[in-house]
């Protein structure tokens, strides 16, 4: 029982990390998009950032079966 508990809070920890760093990947996003000037590199900036953003948060793979 107290490994379950002591595997469980491991996940919600790194669940929650994984999800801070998407959401800051995010933010960033927006701060860089008003700091560029021309539409291709903040066309470029922004997909990069939503392909970071997407791979931190759902393809690292997290055992969910808890």
């Amino acid at each position: 029982m107290g490994k379950k508990l002591k595997d469980k809070v491991c996940f919600t920890i790194a669940n929650t990390l994984i999800h801070l760093l998407g959401s800051i990947c995010f933010l960033l996003c927006v701060y860089f998009f008003f700091h560029f000037d021309t539409i291709m590199e903040r066309v470029l900036y922004i997909s990069g950032t939503i392909i970071v953003s997407i791979a931190l948060t759902y393809i690292i793979p997290i055992d969910k079966n808890y």
